[in-house]
């Protein structure tokens, strides 16, 4: 009996310390596949970057003047005489706390900045890049990637032991996310360009046949074509062109074979089909509306830069009076004057105009002469017009008083 005990008591040993092996293994493995994962995540950012350079230099001037802001702002704290434990002048506690929060809010800032330099393919050396290869190489992440392929192809022909089994759905959601996506060729045969995450592309051998890229806007899920026949060489020319066609928010480049498929079917740079994107077909929904910061017209400056409060620059010396500045009278229209005359005088139409246009001064001068002297009349003998009639008014002997009958003449 104590021996049929023993020997069970050793298989149930036996049995837990390679249970325990196993869960080592499978926590070992998924480790591993997160290392892999954050490997190649750091290895994309520091290879090309998704931005033109000249994206590059405005947030690397925008990098240059925040730090002179951070500066500012801590020769300020200096001057209060923060975090001495001493202050001197006004109301020290709530000067330094709101020296502090800007601090804070503006070494955020630089961060953020920094982070999207380094994305846009402005920053990392050669050094540092060949570490991140010689850590992805002593991990063994592309042999894993390699078998998992591998496994991938082989896995509709069933097979496999109980734990491979149970653990198939887990395997499947660790695997890398450097999956790579292959596009058939033309004799559909085999397969030949491989399109890895972040933005790179591996053609094994030269690739055949033409692409569709379309520019999708990832906020809202709306594309717009960019080329109608790409080649594989192209892409990144057609990937610059979508970055420059809509500035103002993050779009990404996708594309489909053509001929042969259909918008439905493209994928982006990265092999992620566009369907699986959170916000695919978004904009066609009923009743959508397309957020402030969505569009493509939207401000290229997708960066602030945060400014302490200085005080404003006193100058030194006394302030130099400034002589009164007295308006030209201007002459106003009169209000009695017919429109001709203010139609005349707005067009400048006067006297000297007159002689202008006359033709010089001799002209105007004679005019000024007839035009001042009295106007007389030359006797009736001399006129050339000609007299239909009497005068007017008779001279007065000879004028008749209707009043009273004319006088009778004396006998």
């Amino acid at each position: 009996m104590r021996k049929r005990w023993s020997i069970r008591l050793r298989a149930a040993l036996v049995a837990f310390a390679a249970a325990c092996a196993v869960f080592s293994l499978i926590g070992q493995a998924v480790a591993q596949t997160r290392v892999c994962r954050d490997l190649e995540a750091q290895l994309a950012n520091f290879s090309a970057g998704g931005g033109s350079p000249r994206q590059a230099r405005q947030y690397e001037r925008a990098i240059e003047q925040q730090r002179a802001q951070i500066a500012k702002a801590e020769a300020q704290s200096r001057r209060a005489n923060c975090g001495g434990g001493f202050f001197s002048r006004g109301d020290p506690a709530r000067v330094c706390q709101s020296l502090s929060n800007t601090l804070d809010r503006m070494q955020a800032n630089l961060a953020s900045l920094e982070r999207k330099h380094r994305q846009l393919g402005g920053g990392g050396s050669r050094a540092e890049r060949a570490n991140i290869l010689a850590a992805i190489d002593r991990n063994g992440c592309r042999e894993r990637q390699a078998s998992a392929r591998e496994r991938q192809m082989d896995g509709g022909r069933g097979g496999g032991n109980l734990f491979d089994q149970l653990f198939k759905a887990r395997a499947a959601q660790d695997r890398s996310e450097n999956e790579s996506r292959r596009f058939p060729l033309e004799d559909e045969g085999r397969r030949r360009i491989v399109v890895r995450r972040g933005n790179l592309i591996e053609v094994q051998p030269r690739v055949s046949g033409t692409f569709r890229t379309l520019c999708v806007r990832t906020c809202d899920g709306y594309f717009f074509p960019v080329a109608y026949s790409s080649h594989a060489d192209d892409l990144d020319r057609d990937a610059a062109a979508c970055s420059a066609m809509c500035p103002g928010t993050e779009v990404e480049l996708y594309m489909h074979r053509t001929p042969g498929e259909e918008t439905n079917q493209m994928i982006s740079m990265s092999g992620v089909p566009y369907t699986e994107l959170p916000t695919a077909f978004r904009y066609r929904e009923a009743g959508y509306q397309r957020p402030p910061g969505c569009g493509c017209s939207a401000a290229t400056r997708s960066f602030s830069i945060i400014a302490g409060e200085t005080a404003p620059p006193m100058s030194i010396g006394p302030v130099p009076l400034q002589e009164p500045v007295v308006p030209r009278p201007a002459a106003r229209p009169d209000p009695a004057a017919d429109p001709e005359t203010l139609a005349n005088l707005q067009g400048g139409l006067d006297a000297a105009a007159i002689r202008k246009l006359l033709g010089g001064e001799n002209s105007g001068s004679e005019l000024t002469a007839s035009v001042s002297a009295p106007t007389t009349l030359p006797p009736v003998e001399e006129r050339r017009i000609r007299v239909v009639g009497p005068s007017f008014l008779p001279d007065p002997e000879a004028a008749i008083d209707l009043r009273a009958p004319a006088p009778n003449p004396v006998p």
